[in-house]
């Protein structure tokens, strides 16, 4: 009898500490830029992994992390963020722009040629 109290306890003891190592919660936020307006498409990647996220249309965003986990905030234009998650459920971060970033963009446009059948004939 005893033995099989000692092994109930054991065993209650790893079910409830189970929770506590693993323990994810929802972080959610905006961000926005240096003048307030919300930032759409605001790439958020939890460090070290490949789990993340985008911002929507109002630069709101949600995401599954653990309390030790670091979040990386990252749009091109603007400097990387990192956040450590910790007791926050609300993050909220304002991009500063990184001219740097800026100039290394490069806007090309491309022509298009019209050819039309010199025989006037058409194929299908």
């Amino acid at each position: 009898m005893k033995k099989m109290l000692q092994l109930l306890i054991v065993l209650l003891t790893i079910i409830y500490s189970i929770p506590i190592v693993a323990q994810q919660q929802v972080i959610t936020g905006k961000i926005t830029d240096a003048g307030n307006q919300a930032l759409p498409g605001v790439n958020i990647v939890i460090q070290g992994t490949k789990n993340g996220t985008t911002s929507d249309f109002e630069g709101k965003y949600s995401i599954s992390a653990n309390a030790t986990d670091v979040l990386i905030f990252s749009f091109i234009g603007y400097e990387s963020q990192s956040i450590t998650v910790g007791t926050q459920t609300n993050i909220n971060v304002q991009m500063e722009e990184d001219i740097s970033q800026l100039s290394e963009v490069v806007i090309s446009a491309l022509g298009f040629e019209q050819k039309k059948d010199e025989m006037g004939s058409t194929a299908s």
